[in-house]
């Protein structure tokens, strides 16, 4: 009897636990496709906000086809019922494809939250509806809750649109105020009068010399357009703190960079160094990807710094990017922020055999 009690609690207690747990928040992870003709997975993030049973939030992912970089934005909505949640596509907010998506292509999600080690995360399936264009397609998510919302990079893009306040403890239900004010009054174009003067004496006006003349011009023109002041890649370095994103273990003795605008392309320009060297100088980020091979030597030594220094900070602050690290076959992706005080760094370990 003790043996089917305990059977029972264990049973239930995950359930009471998901009951408490509320589904608002960001959540940070990964698709992955059943196919293994398209794409296998996407980063991707969701942020929610859970309401009387109801879901509303956005979703936000990434993917990279033939080097090329692409994202898009979309307005959610979902109901809970039992702990099993069931999101679906709203609207489309932004995205950078050339081509118009289909309307008709709705993608759902159904999942649960499960804690695991004092961290709640996201597991479930997705689907997309077919079309007369378009087969159905299928996968698996997996998220995990990321407490820290600078980190998010959906934030951080729906503050570029100005649209992050619509993610708050409940949908909105307020109408804009209406403008009060009264229109500006009709211009008047002002009266003139015309005064009398006497007329001007001529004055003799002295000839100079024509080479003399041009020689004053030239003068004038270089005083007031002075050279451009050309800046070193990666000048303040030492005088920015270092924020250690993440540490990459490698195996290969060359490795290849991928860099790329994380999302829309806003003018940001970075440079980087391994271990204070610059390696990439003043490059701008693009959709497409800017690549350079490095080549580690075996006398090297086993633990390298790669900095990533922000030359700018684009159209919306901070500098934002993707950095992937193919190492042989293994690929790592980096997601980076940079401003004018901090740069990004990452630590390259060499795996040991």
């Amino acid at each position: 009897m003790k043996t089917l009690s305990l059977s029972i609690l264990l049973f239930i207690f995950p359930l009471l636990l998901t009951a408490q747990k509320s589904l608002s928040g960001v959540w940070v992870g990964n698709l992955s496709n059943d196919s293994a003709e398209t794409r296998n997975d996407q980063s991707f993030e969701m942020a929610l906000t859970e309401y009387r049973g109801k879901v509303y939030g956005y979703s936000y992912s990434t993917f990279i086809i033939e080097e090329k970089l692409y994202y898009i934005v979309k307005r959610v909505k979902g109901t809970i019922t039992n702990g099993l949640c069931e999101v679906e596509d709203d609207e489309i907010v932004s995205n950078n494809f050339f081509e118009k998506r289909d309307k008709g292509v709705k993608q759902t999600i159904t999942f649960r939250m499960n804690p695991r080690d004092s961290i709640w995360y996201i597991d479930g399936t997705w689907k997309t509806n077919q079309t007369k264009k378009y087969y159905s397609l299928s996968g698996r998510i997996l998220l995990k809750e990321e407490k820290d919302r600078n980190k998010s990079r959906l934030l951080e893009h729906l503050g570029d649109l100005n649209i992050e306040n619509t993610i708050a403890d409940k949908p909105a239900t307020t109408k804009p105020e209406k403008n009060t004010t009264s229109p500006p009054a009709p211009f008047r174009k002002p009266e003139t009068t015309v005064a009398k003067t006497a007329p001007e004496k001529k004055k003799e006006v002295k000839t100079e010399n024509p080479a003399s003349e041009k020689k004053k011009q030239d003068d004038a023109i270089v005083k007031n357009n002075p050279a451009p002041v050309v800046t070193p890649p990666a000048a303040r370095l030492y005088a920015r703190a270092n924020d250690k994103t993440e540490t990459i273990y490698f195996r290969s003795d060359s490795l290849v960079l991928a860099l790329y605008d994380n999302g829309e392309v806003d003018g940001d320009t970075v440079s980087v160094l391994l271990n204070g060297k610059v390696i990439i100088a003043q490059q701008g980020l693009k959709s497409e990807a800017f690549k350079k091979t490095i080549h580690i030597s075996p006398e090297q030594s086993d633990s390298l710094t790669l900095v990533l220094y922000a030359e700018n900070l684009g159209a919306y602050a901070p500098n934002t990017g993707l950095l992937i690290i193919y190492d042989g076959m293994d690929r790592h992706l980096i997601r980076f922020k940079a401003d004018l005080d901090k740069n990004a760094a990452i630590v390259l370990r060499r795996k040991k055999n």
